[in-house]
C-alpha cells in the first residue's frame, strides 16, 4: 500500500463544518496525507498564517475508518495528515524575488507554492525562487509559453509542477482548455517532478484514488506515472520543502557548561551518570594494567633468565673440562715415573 497525497485544499475559515466535512471525505476515499492551502497575492505580509488542523469527533472517525476499510484494505488507520501550504500569486519579478529562505512567512509553512502571471515570473521562478511547487492555472489559456530548458531548470533544482483536476469537473470549456494547456508540459516532463491535486473547495470536489488515476491517463499520463504523481513524487516534494526550511538555520555556539546549563534537569542527570560510568570503566581498566605486567617486560626478564642459565652452564663445561687436563696431566707423570724404574 502507498501513502496518497493531495496537497491542494481550499482552506475556508468561516466554513469550519464544510472543512470537517472535506476531511472526512479524503479519509473515507483513502487519503493519507493533505494540504490546507491558503493563498496570497503579491507581496508577502506578515498578516499571512498557517491554519489549524481539523479534527474530527471519535464517531466520525469510527465511521471514516469503517469506509476506508473497504478502500484500503483491513488495518488502516483514519489516521490523516494535515500539511500546511502557502500559495503566491506573483505578476511583477520584485515580489517573486522575496521567496527565499530567508523569508520569515514561508518558514511558517510546510509547502511553498508560487503561480506566475507572466512569463518573466516564470522565468525567474524555475531559475532562482526557493519554492516547491509552481501551479499553473490551466483552466484558462496561459499568457505565456511553457519553455522546456526552463523546465529543467526548475527540475534541476527539485521544484515540481502541479496539475489541478478540480475544473475538470466544472464543465466542457474548462475541460477542453486543460487537457490542451496540460499536454506539453506533460510532454516535456514526461512524469517526472509533476504533482496531480484537487484544488477542491467543496467536499463534493474530491475524487478517490482510483478517479484520479483514471483523471490522470485522461491527461495523457500512464498509470505508473498517474500513481507516481500522487504518491512517489509527492513524497519526493515533501522532502524538498523539508531540506529547504532547514537549508539556513542559524547556530548559536556555546560553551560546553552553557550547552549543559540549559538541557532539562533529566537530560543533566543522564549524562553525569553516563560521565560517572566511563570515570569508574576508566578507573577499573588503570587498576587491572597496574596488576597486570607488560608483555614486554616479561619477555625481558624470560630473556635474562635464559641468559643466567647458559652463563651457568659454560662455567660448568669450563670447570669439567679443567679437571680433565689435570687428571691427563698426573697419568703422564706417573706412567713417566713408572718408565724410570724400568730403566734402573
Amino acid at each position: 500500500q502507498h501513502t496518497m497525497f493531495d496537497l491542494n485544499l481550499k482552506w475556508k475559515p468561516s466554513r469550519s463544518k464544510e472543512n470537517a466535512d472535506m476531511v472526512k471525505s479524503l479519509s473515507k476515499l483513502g487519503w493519507s496525507t493533505v494540504a490546507w492551502n491558503t493563498t496570497t497575492f503579491g507581496k508577502l505580509s506578515a498578516s499571512v498564517k498557517p491554519v489549524n488542523s481539523v479534527s474530527l469527533e471519535p464517531l466520525d472517525v469510527k465511521e471514516c475508518l469503517k469506509y476506508r476499510n473497504l478502500v484500503c484494505g483491513s488495518g488502516s488507520t483514519a489516521d490523516l495528515v494535515q500539511l500546511n501550504r502557502l500559495t503566491v500569486t506573483l505578476d511583477e519579478v520584485v515580489d517573486a524575488q522575496a521567496l527565499t529562505t530567508g523569508n520569515d512567512v514561508l518558514k511558517a509553512f510546510d509547502i511553498v507554492a508560487a503561480s506566475p502571471g507572466n512569463a518573466a515570473v516564470f522565468a525567474h521562478l524555475c531559475k532562482s525562487a526557493q519554492v516547491d511547487i509552481i501551479t499553473l492555472d490551466f483552466s484558462r489559456r496561459l499568457p505565456f509559453p511553457i519553455i522546456k530548458k526552463q523546465l529543467d531548470q526548475a527540475v534541476e533544482r527539485g521544484i515540481y509542477f502541479e496539475i489541478v483536476y478540480a475544473p475538470l469537473l466544472q464543465g466542457p470549456h474548462a475541460r477542453k482548455e486543460i487537457l490542451s494547456g496540460t499536454r506539453i508540459l506533460i510532454q516535456f516532463l514526461r512524469g517526472k517532478n509533476l504533482i496531480i491535486s484537487s484544488g477542491a473547495e467543496n467536499h463534493t470536489d474530491v475524487r478517490g484514488t482510483y478517479d484520479v488515476l483514471n483523471i490522470g491517463q485522461l491527461l495523457n499520463l500512464t498509470q505508473e506515472q498517474a500513481k507516481q504523481a500522487i504518491t512517489k513524487n509527492c513524497e519526493s516534494l515533501i522532502k524538498h520543502a523539508k531540506a529547504r526550511r532547514l537549508k539556513f538555520i542559524p547556530v548559536e555556539v556555546l560553551p560546553a557548561d552553557e550547552v549543559h546549563k540549559r538541557l532539562p534537569k533529566r537530560s543533566q542527570q543522564a549524562i553525569l551518570a553516563k560521565g560517572n560510568n566511563k570515570r569508574h570503566m576508566a578507573e577499573t581498566d588503570t587498576a587491572e594494567n597496574a596488576e597486570v605486567p607488560k608483555k614486554d617486560d616479561v619477555a625481558n626478564k624470560r630473556a635474562k633468565i635464559d641468559e643466567k642459565e647458559q652463563n651457568a652452564v659454560a662455567e660448568e663445561s669450563d670447570v669439567v673440562d679443567s679437571e680433565g687436563d689435570a687428571e691427563e696431566a698426573e697419568s703422564e707423570n706417573e706412567m713417566s715415573e713408572d718408565d724410570g724404574n724400568l730403566r734402573f
